[in-house]
Parts: C-alpha cells; structure tokens; sequence
C-alpha cells in the first residue's frame, strides 16, 4: 500500500475528512489535497509526522515500512523495556524530551560536548546553534 493509500483508509476508519485532517496537522488544505491525489511524490518528514501523530500512528507504518500501526512490540521486547524501567505504555519520546529540558549548558558548552548529524552529515557550528535557539524558543512559548 502506497502513503496515500494508508492516509486515506486510516481517515476513512477515524471518519476523517482531508480538511479536518490538514487542520489538526496544520497543514493547509490545499497542500492536503494535492498530497492525497498523489501530486507529492516526497512529502516532508515533517509533513509524515504531522499527519502520524493526527492518525495515532508511526511514521514508518504510514511510510509502509512496519505492520505495526502503533509502537507495540512482541512480548520478549516488551520484557527487555520492562526490565529497563519502561512500562509498556510508556512515552516513547520520553528520553528525547528530558534531553530537551535538561540543557542548561551554554551554546559553546553544548557545541563541544555534543556532534549533531543529520542525513548522514555532521552539522556546522551554525546549524547547530540555530537548533538551540529553536529549542530556546520553543520552550518560552510552552
């Protein structure tokens, strides 16, 4: 099954429309549509997951790369989590967000106690700043 394919039967189980949908993602309706006649080829990650966390799904399940709708696992995975302290329910972001509010070095501090990378390539000193003041603001504006 294709991306749009997998948004479409998902919206059509949670009785939702292309408007409601692009609403709750933020995502404008006209870029809805033209994703869901299949005019993008390659949406966004950022469009993906906007669109998974509306649909209560992964990404990689939207993307076709996992059965699993959700983030369940089989019950010896779900064993090695419990053992580490996670239940199973537990919040799978979580050790990104305690990362997030615990920085409380300053920009050098951070530039060299941490290399970032993205696709593949380690990120310059000023992309690496401009994401920490991204994170900066999105902190003052909880």
């Amino acid at each position: 099954m294709t991306l749009v394919d997998t948004i479409k039967g998902l919206m059509k189980e949670q009785g939702l429309t292309q408007y409601k949908l692009a609403q709750r993602a933020g995502i404008p309706h006209s870029t809805m549509s033209t994703l869901l006649n299949g005019s993008i080829k390659n949406p966004s990650a950022d469009m993906v997951a906007r669109i998974a966390e509306v649909l209560q799904v992964t990404t990689d399940y939207l993307l076709g790369l996992s059965d699993l709708p959700t983030h369940e696992h089989s019950p010896d995975q779900t064993d090695r989590k419990e053992t580490r302290g996670q239940s199973k329910n537990s919040d799978p972001h979580r050790n990104e967000k305690e990362f997030v509010d615990k920085i409380e070095l300053s920009d050098e501090e951070l530039l060299k106690q941490f290399s970032l990378e993205l696709d593949g390539r380690e990120l310059s000193k000023s992309e690496t700043k401009n994401i920490i003041a991204f994170v900066r603001t999105l902190r003052q504006n909880k």
